[in-house]
């Protein structure tokens, strides 16, 4: 409903109510059962009026508002007028602006397709030479894997070399130790056999000396072949044994009757009893102290009639103990003087000789022992070796004298004496 239709009812509404307020009566005096619709009619004009009114006047609100965006219509028209002439002078800048970007950016890009191109260009040179290296890299690598496979191939014939040359110093230096050794062993063979030489010569030259008094001496007393003649004796005596030269002897009758001879004697240690075959063979040490008389001699000895054998021991208690063996005889050179017989044994010490039997002399140049070491190089003497075990008498001072059904193959014996007789009626 617009302002017009609306003005239009209120002022006919107004002109109905002025009637019936001022000439109700007049208008129909008698007749109030009429009156009273109309009268409720003018009730609801009156409400209406009133809902009239305000759409009237929201209606002046709305005009006022429609006048002043007119106004604002018309300032916005003129402006809009100016702007499209202000619009083109800055699309016309806008034009020139972007002309100008248009022919620097074209500038840019004519000068960076340039550059692009020789750095293209620039590029695929490089990317040839690369290909170009990585072609020889390749090549590289393979001659490297080659050379690494060479050079692993070298590295192990090199290790097997090194293996081999590793054994054959091992084995080289074995044979020149053994060589040394021999060679070692040779020369104190000769050094003994020239002390041996010059101590013989200093003999012979003593005998020349002497030589009329031990002939004299010899004609009257060296017609024995033992100590027996002697009787009660300890002294050093010349005896003279068949197809041998006379020889000073040590007797002894305290330790076990009259008539021993003693071939061996340990006491103190100060005689060096590990000594060369030719030592053992010839003999070594001073007869009134530390000494062995020598294998030859030995041999000669017993050989030449049956003997007994009397071994006297002492431990560092002083605590004595002996064995006694009645058959006592060695072989010659030629069996490497064997100890052949020892007879029945007796005695407090116990028979630590019984497996001795029938084995060969062996020192540490000498090995003729039934082991499969070196017993006389292990235990530092010369002796009759089965196994390095049960007696050794002729061993290191204070380290390896042992007799082992006494004390023990561990304990090393104070003293020894070895001494012999001949066996005869008046001493079984």
């Amino acid at each position: 409903m617009n302002c017009d239709t609306i003005f239009l009812l209120f002022s006919i509404t107004f002109l109905i109510s002025y009637i019936s307020l001022s000439g109700a009566d007049w208008f129909c005096d008698s007749c109030e059962e009429k009156i009273r619709p109309i009268q409720r009619l003018l009730d609801k004009t009156s409400i209406k009026n009133k809902q009239l009114e305000l759409e009237l006047h929201q209606c002046k609100i709305n005009i006022h508002i429609s006048k002043i965006i007119e106004k604002e219509f018309m300032k916005l028209d003129e402006k809009l007028d100016k702007q499209p002439h202000n619009i083109s002078q800055e699309f016309s800048k806008l034009s020139q602006l972007s002309q100008v970007s248009i022919d620097k950016l074209s500038a840019i890009e004519k000068q960076q397709q340039s550059s692009n191109y020789r750095e293209l260009n620039t590029i695929t040179e490089w990317q040839a030479k690369m290909y170009e290296k990585n072609k020889e890299l390749k090549a590289k690598e393979n001659e490297c894997a080659d050379l690494r496979n060479q050079l692993n191939e070298m590295k192990n014939v090199i290790k097997e070399k090194k293996t081999q040359l590793i054994e054959n110093e091992k084995r080289a230096k074995i044979v020149l130790e053994q060589k040394i050794k021999e060679k070692y062993d040779e020369l104190k063979i000769m050094k003994s056999q020239k002390e041996f030489v010059e101590e013989y010569n200093a003999k012979l030259v003593a005998k020349t000396h002497n030589q009329e008094n031990q002939l004299s001496f010899y004609s009257t007393c060296c017609k024995t072949e033992s100590c027996q003649i002697f009787g009660n004796s300890t002294n050093a005596k010349i005896i003279k044994i068949p197809d041998v030269e006379p020889m000073k002897v040590s007797c002894n009758d305290i330790i076990a009757e009259p008539g021993w001879l003693v071939f061996q004697r340990r006491i103190d240690g100060h005689e060096d009893f590990n000594r060369n075959w030719t030592d053992y063979q010839m003999g070594f040490g001073n007869v009134k102290e530390e000494f062995f008389m020598g294998l030859e001699r030995l041999h000669q000895i017993t050989k030449s009639e049956p003997h007994e054998l009397y071994i006297q021991l002492e431990d560092y208690a002083n605590e004595k103990s002996c064995a006694h063996y009645d058959r006592f005889e060695i072989g010659g050179a030629d069996e490497n003087y064997v100890l052949k017989s020892i007879g029945t044994y007796s005695g407090t010490a116990g028979n630590s000789l019984q497996d001795n039997i029938e084995q060969q002399f062996s020192t540490y140049d000498r090995d003729n022992d039934s082991d499969e070491i070196n017993c006389a190089e292990l235990l530092s003497g010369g002796w009759w070796y089965s196994n390095c075990g049960f007696s050794n008498l002729n061993g290191k001072y204070a380290k390896d004298i042992f007799w082992d059904e006494w004390r023990g193959y561990e304990y090393s014996l104070k003293s020894v004496v070895m001494m012999i007789r001949p066996k005869n009626t008046q001493h079984q």
